[in-house]
């Protein structure tokens, strides 16, 4: 799960090397909900990942989900999609 990896950004120091490919595709959704700022590397024709990926950030927003993110009734989803929303905006 996503989520999972955000928790696990937040105790390392910035920037963090990403290198497993399942931990890479879970980026691109964290980046995609606007929650990190990161450089992902290229995919190729065959689905293999050249490189690692480099997180820079974990933003405002990816901060205020994993604070108060399933509190009072809102899910991590409903924040995510808020979050981005708001990143668009901006």
């Amino acid at each position: 799960m996503p989520l999972e990896l955000l928790h696990q950004l937040v105790a390392e120091s910035l920037p963090a090397r990403v290198e497993a490919a399942p931990d890479i595709d879970k980026l691109r959704i964290l980046r995609a909900a606007g929650l990190v700022r990161a450089d992902l590397p290229d995919i190729l024709d065959d689905g293999a990942i050249v490189g690692p990926a480099l997180v820079h950030e974990i933003t405002k927003y990816g901060l205020m989900l994993l604070d108060h993110g399933g509190e009072d009734g809102c899910s991590h989803e409903a924040f995510a999609s808020q979050a981005q929303g708001q990143s668009s905006a901006a």
